[in-house]
């Protein structure tokens, strides 16, 4: 059902490379390489106490940041296909797509589970803004 919603919209969400440029692709490959030299990985490989230890911590990284962004694309093509199948509720969004995922929380959720998920968004605000 997502895939015939997002069909329907006239863009090509399953294909990575449609209406991208050389540049798109080269700056995304130059983002993807850059996630290891953010802070808060960084700081886990240097507290590391062997050389052994490195490769459960390699694994145990990429699985999570795999998990993530699945996580993440998951969120994207359910709320093309909620979206789509509801336009009434695009409201919801203000205009900004990039609120999806706390459109998606306030109108799925039990007020207080979204609240939590809510607080969640928070914590990771804050928690990236104190460092």
């Amino acid at each position: 059902a997502i895939q015939q919603v997002a069909a329907s919209t006239g863009k090509e969400y399953g294909s990575l490379f449609a209406g991208t440029t050389f540049i798109g692709i080269i700056s995304t490959a130059a983002w993807g390489l850059g996630y290891f030299g953010q802070p808060h990985i960084l700081a886990r490989f240097m507290a590391a106490e062997s050389a052994k230890s490195l490769v459960s911590a390699r694994r145990i990284g990429m699985t999570w940041m795999i998990l993530c962004m699945a996580g993440a694309v998951a969120v994207g093509y359910f709320g093309i296909a909620y979206f789509g199948a509801n336009p009434a509720h695009v409201d919801e969004m203000n205009g900004n797509h990039e609120r999806i995922f706390i459109a998606l929380a306030t109108l799925l959720f039990n007020p207080w589970i979204a609240g939590i998920i809510l607080s969640a968004i928070l914590a990771a605000v804050m928690s990236t803004l104190s460092s």
